[in-house]
């Protein structure tokens, strides 16, 4: 049984079910076709009902079985998309047939045919062309892919060879199914290919002979739109070695010593001259960043850059900034600590140590007082927070940590503020702050 879509149906008493096959032709159902509809009637329906549901059933069978098939798929992109639907000729329902007739030959092959239940429409699953070909011309679109280096490198060192792959994404066009018959034009500006791609998704084989930039882009040709997508890629020279970097500070008060410093050094490229780049920006040897909020962790991002088109990523350490002293209170033995700290306003906890018990696994809860008049305390962590005010201190103030677990325990950035600025306020002085559990 040919591939066929079936965009209409007789009447099943009288005329007989009719699909449109490949050569064009509109025929009477065989008996396979026969089985097949069978599976769509209903007893308790009419022939009417039944005649519906025939149709919409055979259509969605269809529809899933041409969109399985990359050839049918291209071929109907419009009526698989729901973008193309043309009433019939009439002279199709009104041909009859006594059952051993063809029908009147239909030409279809590039429309579909829907409207009301009277004839059909052909798939060509051959090697004939149904729908016109993408290549070439095309109005400029944008977002119809994208290209890389098809192992995810995005640098190499001169002399490598590499090849670029691009991915399409149909969802850029107005008819997404036309990227299926895409057609692709690959671009080499620079390196040397040996011709050894498949001339659609796949580049050739390029080895790149000189540092810097490679020039290579792909064309993507698709449902009448094209766009020429670049494929990045650095090429290194001569390589750049023994870089650190480096910064004194670990965890710093900002509100003491806002500014940390890091240094870069022990770079070596020979005969090339260096240039250095902090978070984008070119500079010098060294970074100052000052700071105006508590951070968990901040690290700047440093390249280091050669005359040769050279460039490398250095690590550098991250550094806590806190508003206020750091202050902690050390898990010991599998034990909660009932010792209290004094934190200094805008101070911060650290809980840290070890937990070994797996049949005991609490959930943790710093928990704070502050003396004086008219005093108002806030906890914070991460989003989390818990405040309280009194006219004559607070107590129990709490916010909850989360359940530890087996192993190490490192929980920072718990954070205390605390004012005094109620009726008759005095110096609250330090608050006290340890741990409980829920």
């Amino acid at each position: 049984m040919n591939k066929k879509i079936i965009a209409g149906l007789m009447s099943a008493a009288a005329v007989g079910t009719f699909w449109a096959c490949g050569s064009g032709n509109i025929y009477e159902a065989d008996s396979d076709d026969q089985v097949i509809s069978a599976t769509f009637v209903s007893p308790s329906k009419t022939d009417a009902e039944n005649d519906s549901m025939v149709v919409s059933g055979l259509i969605k069978v269809s529809k899933e079985k041409c969109q399985a098939d990359p050839e049918c798929a291209a071929a109907y992109v419009p009526y698989l998309s729901g973008q193309e639907v043309v009433a019939p000729a009439s002279s199709a329902s009104e041909v009859p047939n006594n059952g051993n007739q063809p029908l009147v030959d239909v030409s279809s092959s590039s429309r579909v045919i829907g409207g009301n239940p009277v004839s059909s429409a052909t798939i060509n699953t051959g090697t004939d062309p149904v729908a016109s070909s993408t290549s070439g011309g095309g109005s400029t679109i944008t977002g119809l892919g994208t290209c890389a280096e098809s192992t995810g490198k995005t640098s190499i060192t001169k002399g490598e060879s590499v090849r670029f792959k691009v991915t399409p994404n149909g969802a850029a066009l107005p008819d997404p199914m036309a990227i299926v018959s895409a057609t692709y034009e690959w671009h080499y500006n620079s390196g040397t290919p040996d011709g050894s791609g498949d001339g659609k998704k796949t580049s050739d084989n390029i080895t790149f002979t000189e540092s810097g930039d490679a020039d290579v882009s792909v064309t993507i040709y698709a449902g009448g739109e094209s766009e020429t997508i670049p494929c990045p890629l650095h090429i290194n020279g001569d390589p750049i070695t023994g870089c650190e970097c480096t910064t004194p500070e670990k965890t710093v008060d900002y509100t003491v010593s806002p500014e940390v410093a890091w240094t870069a050094g022990g770079c070596i490229s020979a005969g090339h001259t260096l240039s250095y780049y902090w978070d984008d920006a070119e500079g010098t040897t060294t970074f100052a960043k000052t700071f105006a909020e508590a951070q968990p962790g901040f690290a700047p991002k440093l390249v280091v850059k050669s005359d040769d088109n050279s460039l490398v990523e250095v690590t550098c350490p991250a550094v806590k900034t806190t508003k206020g002293a750091e202050y902690g209170i050390k898990i010991v033995g599998n034990q909660i600590p009932q010792a209290k700290v004094e934190v200094a306003n805008g101070g911060c906890l650290t809980v840290t140590g070890e937990w070994t018990e797996a049949n005991y696994l609490p959930s943790l809860k710093v928990v704070c007082d502050l003396k004086g008049q008219g005093v108002s305390l806030t906890i914070t962590h991460g989003t989390e927070t818990a405040s309280d005010e009194g006219q004559y201190g607070v107590n129990n103030v709490s916010l909850g940590l989360g359940k530890i677990g087996v192993g190490a325990i490192n929980i920072d950035m718990i954070c205390i503020d605390y004012t005094a600025a109620g009726f008759g306020a005095t110096d609250p002085g330090k608050a006290e702050c340890g741990l409980g559990t829920n």
